[in-house]
C-alpha cells in the first residue's frame, strides 16, 4: 500500500479563501490552522493585496512564515521587512498605466518623476493627490514632506491650487499614524501645507464617516473602502 505524501506546509489566498466575501476571518478558519499546527503542518498566505493589506492577520494567525504579497510581487517578514520583492523595469512601469494612449484623454501627458524631479513639471494650474500624502511621511522614503510641498508651491502657476484627500488619523496624532495606520493628522497637513506658503481656501466633509474611530491599518477588511476623509483645497496667492 502507497503511503501518503506528508503535508509539510498549506499556502493559503486570503479574499474568498482564508476569508469571507464579507472580509471575515472565522472561528472555523482559525480552529483548522489551530489544528494544521498541532498536527505539525505550517500556514502561510498570499493575496494580490500589498503586505500591509494583511497585517491584521499576522497577530490573529500567529503567523511566523513568509507573506506574499502583490501575488509574489513581494515577500515579508512578520514585522513586514522585505525578504525580497521584485520589481518591474522603470520602461516597463510606465507602459502600465495607458490613460495617456487612450482617445479619450487625448489631452493627457503622462509623465513619470521622482520627487527630485517635480520641479521640471510647472508651471501647472493644479496639483490633486489622492489618499497618498501621507505617504510622504513613511519613514522608509526619508522625505523632506516641507520641501516637496515648497516644489509643488513653486510649481503651481498664481492662483492655482493644491488638492489633498486623504485617511484622516486621531486628531493630535501627529506624525504616529502613517507608518501604523497608512492615515495622517489632519492638523499635521494643514501645518505643513500652509508653511510653504498656500492658504487654505477649501474643506469638505463629504467624505467623513463618524463610524470610523481612526484606529485601524486602512486596508483592514472591517474599515476598508469606507475611512474618514478629509478633504482639504490649498491655493498659492495670485
Amino acid at each position: 500500500m502507497a503511503t501518503q505524501p506528508k503535508i509539510s506546509l498549506v499556502l493559503a489566498d486570503v479574499d474568498g479563501t482564508l476569508v469571507t466575501e464579507e472580509k471575515v476571518l472565522t472561528e472555523r478558519a482559525q480552529a483548522s490552522i489551530k489544528a494544521m499546527r498541532a498536527a505539525g503542518i505550517r500556514f502561510a498566505i498570499t493575496s494580490g493585496r500589498p503586505p500591509r493589506g494583511m497585517e491584521m492577520l499576522i497577530d490573529v494567525l500567529d503567523l511566523d512564515t513568509p507573506i506574499a504579497g502583490f501575488n509574489g510581487g513581494m515577500f515579508v517578514r512578520r514585522d513586514l521587512s522585505i525578504l525580497e520583492q521584485k520589481a518591474l523595469p522603470p520602461d516597463v512601469a510606465q507602459k502600465g498605466n495607458g490613460v495617456a494612449a487612450d482617445p479619450n484623454f487625448s489631452n493627457v501627458t503622462e509623465a513619470h518623476f521622482s520627487a527630485a524631479d517635480l520641479a521640471k513639471l510647472g508651471p501647472v494650474d493644479l496639483v490633486w493627490t489622492s489618499q497618498n500624502y501621507h505617504d510622504l511621511h513613511l519613514a522608509r522614503f526619508k522625505l523632506d514632506v516641507v520641501a516637496f510641498d515648497k516644489a509643488i508651491y513653486a510649481d503651481l502657476k498664481p492662483g492655482g491650487v493644491f488638492f489633498i484627500e486623504d485617511h484622516a488619523a486621531k486628531d493630535g496624532s501627529g506624525l504616529d499614524a502613517p507608518d501604523k495606520l497608512h492615515r495622517i493628522d489632519e492638523a499635521v497637513v494643514k501645518q505643513e501645507v500652509e508653511s510653504a506658503g498656500f492658504k487654505l481656501v477649501g474643506e469638505s466633509n463629504i467624505l467623513r464617516n463618524p463610524a470610523d474611530d481612526r484606529t485601524l491599518l486602512v486596508f483592514n477588511p472591517a474599515i476598508r473602502g469606507h475611512t474618514d476623509q478629509f478633504l482639504l483645497k490649498f491655493q498659492k496667492p495670485r
